[in-house]
């Protein structure tokens, strides 16, 4: 007998998710790969965390009401249409397991986040890549990419890897133009970034009035607790309803929801991040352009350099490596000649700009 177990079908062609590198055989490492927040957690998110290991032997909340409340009060929601996950992806995934069936087709833009396309495929639908214009999604190609077979649309607003993101009015004009049988899933990761800009729109009113909107949050970037792994999305009460019947009964950790509550609730610790970050990333933008450096405008954590070349990315990127700097080739998400830096904190970005220019006068 040498017959073993077969893989659902499409499964063995799905390209396995690769996130940034961590590692580098350099004694003063500088780690800007993964969109991290340089600034960590708010201490009283850190403070809650160690309090929540007293107690590792007891399961967490199972219904995640605290944090639901935190994340209500802290976003203007009802905590009724919230629900949490591990991460953002997991949100996602649920999004794609309760509502897009095998043969059914899935759309994501050209630049999107590779995991659209990696749920869609474990799950036996087809994703379809429509393409963006100046690396930016187009509401217009989204729509005429739409047809019968089409179960969702996924849109991340700002967008990784590239930075760019639609105003309020289009992301309004795709909700009420897309056929409310379709699912609509907004993707906030990088949304509080734009927190301050008038014509940003997180998508949340939209989701808890709609009945085939989701709006994803995560507290991995601004949040700073990316190894918590704590993410959530607003949605109808149909919608929620859905994902909780699929969701695994203790899917955030006690340490996670503790710790995700409080730096929640520390509105003016992680708004003060966001404007360190925002400020950090208009000086660097300022240097890319004095060394005349083409880059995509962002709207994140970060900005995609657009070298001449794969080759000439390719080169920075290892120059920037011998000066122990990881930075994140973006060649897999159709920009061979990206390479997209992380913002880190002040002397971070200071040794980053040294390097740029070392490899500029080589």
């Amino acid at each position: 007998m040498n017959e073993r177990p077969r893989p659902l079908d499409g499964i063995m062609d799905i390209t396995p998710y690769k996130g940034g590198e961590s590692k580098l055989d350099h004694d003063h490492m500088l780690k800007l790969s993964s969109n991290e927040s340089p600034f960590g957690c708010s201490p009283a998110a850190r403070e809650t965390a160690l309090a929540a290991l007293t107690e590792p032997q007891l399961y967490p909340d199972g219904g995640h009401q605290a944090l639901r409340e935190a994340i209500a009060h802290a976003y203007g929601l009802h905590d009724a249409h919230v629900v949490c996950g591990a991460g953002s992806d997991e949100i996602i995934s649920f999004a794609i397991k309760g509502f897009c069936p095998p043969g059914s087709e899935v759309i994501h833009t050209k630049h999107a986040f590779a995991m659209y396309k990696i749920y869609a495929m474990g799950a036996g639908a087809r994703p379809v890549s429509v393409d963006e214009t100046n690396f930016c999604a187009k509401v217009d190609y989204i729509l005429d990419a739409v047809n019968s077979n089409t179960k969702a649309v996924f849109l991340a607003n700002p967008n990784n890897p590239t930075g760019t993101w639609l105003p309020a009015s289009e992301i309004q004009r795709l909700a009420d133009e897309l056929p409310t049988n379709i699912l609509l899933v907004l993707d906030g990761a990088y949304g509080e970034y734009l927190e301050a800009e008038e014509n940003f729109d997180p998508g949340h009113k939209l989701a808890m009035e709609r009945p085939n909107v989701v709006a994803t949050g995560t507290c991995s970037k601004v949040h700073g607790l990316g190894g918590l792994r704590v993410g959530w999305g607003v949605a109808s009460a149909d919608i929620i309803s859905v994902m909780n019947r699929i969701r695994g009964p203790f899917n955030v950790s006690s340490v996670g929801l503790a710790a995700a509550e409080a730096a929640i609730l520390d509105t003016k610790w992680w708004r003060n991040a966001v404007q360190k970050t925002n400020k950090l990333k208009q000086e660097f933008v300022a240097f890319l352009n004095q060394q005349q450096i083409q880059h995509i405008p962002s709207a994140g954590n970060f900005v995609t350099l657009l070298l001449e070349d794969a080759q000439a990315s390719q080169n920075l990127d290892q120059h920037l490596r011998r000066d122990g700097i990881i930075t994140r080739s973006v060649a897999s998400y159709h920009i061979p000649q990206g390479l997209r830096v992380s913002i880190g904190d002040h002397a971070g970005m200071e040794r980053v700009e040294e390097s740029i220019k070392g490899w500029a006068a080589s």
